[in-house]
């Protein structure tokens, strides 16, 4: 997993509002513990566009 960075306000948007990324590492780490996966994207009309990916069955051991 990557380390967490706090961006500034201008990686933000301009909106000024601090604090984005920490939900996404938490839930990599959430997906991955389950056994699926995030995919992330830039979206071609702006923004980002992110794939939350779950088998249909987990192995059991």
């Amino acid at each position: 997993m990557l380390p967490f960075r706090r961006g500034d306000a201008t990686e933000v948007g301009g909106g000024g509002r601090a604090g984005h990324g920490l939900g996404l590492a938490i839930a990599l780490a959430i997906m991955e513990d389950h056994g699926g996966e995030l995919r992330f994207c830039n979206r071609e009309t702006g923004g980002l566009q992110i794939r939350l990916i779950m088998p249909a069955t987990v192995e059991v051991s």
